[in-house]
């Protein structure tokens, strides 16, 4: 992993606009390592393209990284790193001491965005567009989903003509978001105390 930090003369952390040194941290076998660093500053009152070939060219001649580490930075540089695919961390201080702790996070968001997402399955021949998800049992077995991530990329990317979905109690944000995309849905209550919420 590599992260870029713009640091001043002493190694504590910069805002965006304050000119100073970006210094290049790579991880190899256990150990941080310093490989690279250079001058950097940005003028706020330059427009658009002026910023995005600063950052290119600084990310460019840095030879990458993953991460990216200011005091604060907004605005168009937060969205121009986000469109390079570069994560930003905002700290006060000396960003060396909390190296360990971003790679350890970034890592974490990194392997939760390649897990697959449970959706519906298709009943009978997928041809019919008839769709089921258990939403109560995916739910349960894994708490850091919901509802509204599992379903809306579903309705948004799939032709369908029915979707039952299992569960133990219509997700509130159905009325208000299906009205919205145009989807009516009717409920059924099963004899297990779960109910079917047919789209």
């Amino acid at each position: 992993m590599k992260i870029a930090a713009l640091v001043d003369k002493d190694g504590g952390t910069l805002s965006f606009y304050e000119t100073g040194k970006v210094e290049l941290h790579e991880y190899f076998s256990g150990i941080w390592t310093c490989t690279k660093n250079m001058m950097f500053s940005a003028d706020e009152k330059s427009g658009l393209v002026y910023l995005r070939n600063s950052i290119r060219n600084m990310v460019t001649e840095l030879g990458g990284c993953d991460v990216f580490i200011a005091r604060t930075i907004k605005g168009i540089p937060y969205t121009i790193f986000e469109g390079l695919g570069i994560s930003i961390w905002k700290l006060e201080g000396n960003p060396v001491r909390h190296l360990d702790f971003i790679r350890e996070k970034e890592e974490k968001i990194k392997a939760e965005k390649l897990r697959p997402k449970p959706e519906p399955v298709p009943v009978g021949d997928i041809r019919d567009g008839f769709f089921r998800l258990d939403l109560a049992k995916t739910l349960e077995s894994d708490r850091t989903l919901t509802s509204k991530r599992i379903i809306i990329p579903f309705i948004r990317k799939t032709v369908f003509q029915r979707l039952e979905i299992i569960c133990e109690h219509v997700p509130r944000w159905f009325a208000s978001e299906l009205a919205a995309m145009k989807y009516k849905f009717d409920t059924e209550d099963s004899n297990d105390g779960l109910v079917n919420a047919i789209l």
